[in-house]
């Protein structure tokens, strides 16, 4: 790789703490310990904080993630273990994915939308407290 003053340094040096986009073959999602913000790979790719996260429920295909001034559709299937690991901080990364690259995965992500939430109160509730109105 050339430099602007025409010095040439070695790809690795280049490439130090460059972190690649995650490959389409890998799991639709990633734990760790001790996370502090979440990120979502989907229509767009985009980092919430978890300090933000208010709330989350799901039904069978859908789990629905309130943070402070967002909220998260994650649709798939298998999004319990999402739902769980949610809940307790532990979502590194998630990823949607094309139907082809399914490939039998217990959790597979199909489509990740995010929405700004409009006019949230102080106390950050709102009329939607869930997809059914019911605050479950």
């Amino acid at each position: 790789m050339l430099l602007k003053d025409g010095k040439s340094i070695a790809i690795k040096e280049a490439c130090r703490g460059l972190i690649p986009y995650p490959a389409l073959d890998s799991s639709s999602f990633e734990l760790s310990e001790h996370v502090t913000s979440a990120l979502f790979y989907g229509e767009e790719t985009f980092a919430l904080s978890n300090s933000y996260f208010v709330s989350a429920w799901m039904d069978k295909d859908t789990l629905v993630l309130r943070y402070a001034h967002d909220e998260v559709r994650i649709e798939g299937q298998g999004l319990h273990t999402l739902f769980v690991n949610f809940s307790q901080f532990r979502i590194l990364k998630v990823m949607a994915k094309a139907e082809r690259y399914q490939k039998g995965e217990a959790v597979f992500v199909r489509s990740i939308k995010r929405r700004k939430r409009k006019n949230v109160p102080a106390n950050n509730s709102s009329e939607d407290e869930s997809p059914e109105g019911n605050g479950t």
